[in-house]
């Protein structure tokens, strides 16, 4: 373990990373004041002693909602604070003008609105992020799809897995029968 929102230990990640050929940092943010040093460390990092690498390092959030949200508006004001304090900077992750935002728990979501409810929620929050000026919002699902039993499509636009270990079978599986 160390301490990421220690500057030195901030330089050595970034250094490492890129000679490495690692250039995207992902972190969880929890929309908390603290969990946003590591993430305020890196930019500074970027903005200072990394300088002249600004542009080759990328950072993006996974939404850490462990705690869903009760309404939709608390969501929406969420995503604007991360508009507001991260999307806008020049090193955040984007595709086709789109910022990167990957979602913890989408099972969460969908326990509490319903597929039909995220489904709004999801295509509010591109169109909120369309009205900033940005192409929209790529969502990023993190979680196992064959958990959900729908076939009523869903606005994401990606899926990944925060842990692909966990949904293993173990000691069974190795990682190249998974993919």
């Amino acid at each position: 373990y160390y301490d990421d929102t220690n500057p030195i230990v901030a330089r050595w990640t970034i250094k490492w990373a890129l000679e490495h050929g690692v250039n995207l940092f992902v972190y969880d943010w929890y929309d908390w004041e603290y969990t946003e040093a590591p993430i305020n460390t890196l930019l500074n990092e970027l903005n200072g002693f990394y300088l002249s690498y600004k542009d080759k390092a990328k950072f993006a959030l996974i939404w850490a909602n462990h705690d869903t949200p009760t309404t939709i508006a608390q969501i929406l004001a969420k995503l604007d604070r991360a508009e507001m304090k991260y999307f806008r900077q020049p090193q955040y992750f984007k595709i086709d003008n789109q910022p990167v935002f990957m979602i913890f728990n989408m099972q969460g979501l969908i326990d509490n609105f319903g597929l039909t409810g995220v489904n709004d929620l999801l295509a509010q929050m591109k169109n909120n992020m369309k009205a900033k000026g940005y192409n929209g919002l790529y969502i990023v699902f993190n979680g196992d799809c064959n958990g959900l039993s729908t076939t009523q499509p869903m606005v994401f636009d990606a899926v990944t897995a925060y842990n692909y270990s966990d949904l293993m079978a173990k000691p069974v599986d190795n990682y190249d029968n998974f993919i």
